[in-house]
């Protein structure tokens, strides 16, 4: 399993994969609208415009991740994604 995690201070993402495939939180916008950037360890990352959520709704999920022993959370919306 793997879990991608993006913050900022008024919204955020989750990516997951596992032996199910991998998915991405949706807002239920448009995935192929103008990608949103994310820094990771200074090299900017384009992500699906429609992955950002509420930071409330990305620590909620996130705290359901690590509760569960890594399954996605139903509180938020997932999609399939392609890495």
């Amino acid at each position: 399993m793997a879990v991608r995690l993006g913050t900022a201070p008024d919204r955020g993402f989750i990516a997951h994969a596992d032996a199910t495939g991998s998915h991405i939180t949706t807002n239920g916008g448009d995935p192929d609208g103008e990608p949103v950037l994310y820094d990771h360890q200074a090299h900017t990352r384009e992500w699906p415009s429609d992955a950002e959520l509420p930071p409330a709704d990305v620590i909620k999920a996130t705290h359901d991740l690590v509760a569960t022993d890594g399954e996605r959370s139903t509180i938020v919306n997932w999609r399939t994604w392609g890495l």
